[in-house]
């Protein structure tokens, strides 16, 4: 095992073993195995932030413009695994979605209701989501046809 830290340690480099070597101090570098090494470099180099670091990116997640609320929804997911929020997980996804809701409309909906749970909110805003593809993708169609219709009609004057 030491032959391992040895090895680890000489393809490291002089700058990486100082580092080591500072960071384990007060004890010898040769008394660590080379998974505590690793750890400690590992926490050195990559530290892992706070928790309010983590909940604030969560607090602060908003649906962009090109986002569907699928995606919004496993992101907000993502993002919530690390914010250690334990039994109220379910009640603030439910809030930071609804007020991160880029429909406005939507967002009014599920306020409206007595107790919506995080679930029922993201069933409300799909639906309403496909409700407006499905009408945009209508009026698109009603103007093409109203388009051809007048060109149509255009061509018979000439």
């Amino acid at each position: 095992m030491k032959k391992k830290v040895h090895t680890f340690l000489s393809l490291t480099g002089q700058k990486t073993y100082k580092l080591l070597k500072s960071l384990v101090a007060p004890a010898a570098i040769s008394s660590k195995s080379l998974k505590e090494l690793k750890t400690v470099l590992k926490t050195h180099v990559q530290p892992k932030e706070s928790i309010i670091t983590r909940r604030a990116r969560f607090y602060q997640r908003r649906q962009k413009d090109s986002e569907t609320v699928t995606d919004f929804v496993a992101e907000l997911k993502n993002l919530a695994t690390e914010c250690e929020f334990g039994q109220f997980l379910q009640e603030v996804l439910r809030d930071i979605f609804v007020l991160g809701l880029r429909d406005i409309d939507t967002q009014k909906d599920v306020r409206k209701m007595k107790e919506p749970t995080f679930t029922k909110a993201v069933e409300i805003a799909l639906h309403k989501e496909a409700v407006s593809r499905e009408s945009l993708r209508a009026g698109t169609t009603q103007a093409q046809g109203v388009h051809k219709l007048a060109s149509a009609r255009d061509k018979g004057r000439k």
